[in-house]
């Protein structure tokens, strides 16, 4: 089902590693893959389930994931989380390679055949599949390449289908004048991005989720020389809004593919109105509809993780609604 990635095509221009006040700090694993080295977590012990593999989104990294993770792992299940390229603890790719949805589907796909054994096969031979905004279109695009792998698919508020781009993202784009405002980005500007990502900043949950947003992005920006340049090449080259295809494709399988859909109706970054056509390409969904909620809100503020862990442990155990245009109740 997988490939080992021959490496003979690599660019001889190295990758951009972090520097080791913070590759120091970092609590996962390391694999060498064709376009750098990856950091990735690999929790829990193959217990005879699915092995869930978690994918964060453009400016995150595979810590976002922790607290589904804790529910993951009481129930007995394995679970993966990878720092994609530039992101966390993870070498950007080098100069001239796109952080786009090709990179990171072949990253992913190097990391499950790296972790074959560990995972007593289960990486390559059945993982449930689970991704939040860009990596959201990430796990969707794997699953419409994978579709004998991947078993189940949970996608949170995910990237793939056309919106509107904010008028900053349009001048980053700009050769030069993206990469000033990437090297002129700090705390401030940090906030000013991160906030617009939850429904109320100041409400429990979601204030103290800003300030390590802010305190890690700060950290990032001073600590990991391909950060920055990541960043601002997946805005550039991954095609946003360029994903129907797969989509598509996902449903198209059917019941064959169980999927949950769960999205914040006061989602501003990747707009809660792109739930009506990602559920008619992908029409076996089930949806869990969040009120009061923006882009990050189901990571942070309590009663939203909660309807988000319960919605997708329902999914993973088989317990999801026999009629899977129902929308799941978040109350």
């Amino acid at each position: 089902l997988l490939f080992k990635t021959s490496h003979n095509n690599v660019m001889s221009i190295a990758s951009v590693r972090p520097k080791p006040e913070l590759l120091q700090e970092a609590p996962g694993q390391f694999v060498e893959c064709s376009y750098g080295i990856v950091h990735y977590r690999l929790l829990g012990k193959p217990q005879g389930k699915p092995l869930v593999v978690c994918v964060h989104g453009i400016s995150a990294e595979g810590a976002a994931w922790l607290p589904f993770s804790k529910i993951l792992l009481e129930a007995g299940y394995q679970v993966l989380l990878p720092d994609l390229y530039g992101r966390g603890y993870s070498d950007a790719a080098p100069k001239g390679i796109n952080h786009d949805v090709h990179l990171f589907t072949s990253q992913l796909n190097e990391l499950l055949v790296h972790v074959g054994e560990d995972t007593k096969g289960q990486s390559v031979f059945g993982i449930y599949l689970v991704g939040t905004s860009m990596g959201g279109a990430v796990s969707a695009r794997f699953a419409h390449m994978h579709e004998r792998l991947v078993k189940k698919l949970v996608l949170v508020c995910p990237a793939g289908l056309h919106t509107s781009l904010p008028a900053l993202a349009g001048l980053v784009k700009l050769p030069g004048l993206g990469e000033a405002l990437v090297s002129m980005a700090g705390r401030k500007a940090i906030r000013s991005g991160a906030v617009k990502a939850y429904f109320d900043s100041t409400r429990e949950g979601a204030s103290e989720h800003l300030e390590h947003t802010v305190d890690r992005g700060e950290r990032l920006g001073k600590l990991h020389p391909g950060n920055g340049k990541a960043l601002l090449s997946t805005v550039r080259s991954f095609n946003f809004g360029g994903l129907a295809e797969s989509f598509q494709a996902i449903g198209k399988r059917g019941d064959n593919l169980p999927v949950l859909i769960v999205w914040g109706e006061n989602d501003v970054v990747v707009p809660y109105d792109n739930h009506t056509p990602m559920l008619k390409y992908v029409p076996q969904a089930s949806f869990l509809s969040l009120p009061e909620a923006g882009h990050v809100d189901v990571f942070c503020v309590p009663e939203k993780m909660d309807a988000f862990h319960s919605a997708a442990m329902n999914l993973f155990e088989g317990n999801s609604s026999d009629d899977p245009s129902k929308r799941i109740s978040s109350e």
